[in-house]
């Protein structure tokens, strides 16, 4: 898939009234980031990040999935998690600064 397509089907799955917010958008694709394969000491394209947020979207049953396996990384991990989750949220607001992904207007 090219980058269109990845940002039309994370946009698709974010679709819900729930993540019409920037900041709820935002959070839910780097929950979604923090739950892939992909690994914090390479630097990675945004079409490699679209395709993992799209592949762990769809592994853990959707966001509220990709949430929840985040919610349990903190329980049994709380020491690394916070520190861990630092690199999926910078991740997703770099590429929502440099390229308007998702077309997040608010």
């Amino acid at each position: 898939m090219d980058l269109v397509a990845d940002r039309q089907v994370v946009s698709d799955c974010l679709a819900a009234d729930q993540y019409r917010s920037r900041a709820r958008r935002t959070a839910a694709l780097a929950d979604a980031l923090f739950t892939s394969d992909l690994s914090a000491r390479c630097e990675h394209t945004p079409i490699e990040v679209a395709t993992a947020i799209r592949h762990a979207i769809g592994t853990h049953a959707g966001i509220g999935g990709c949430a929840a396996e985040v919610a349990a990384e903190y329980g049994e991990h709380p020491e690394t998690a916070a520190r861990r989750m630092r690199w999926p949220r910078a991740v997703v607001d770099g590429i929502n600064a440099s390229a308007g992904w998702l077309g997040a207007s608010t």
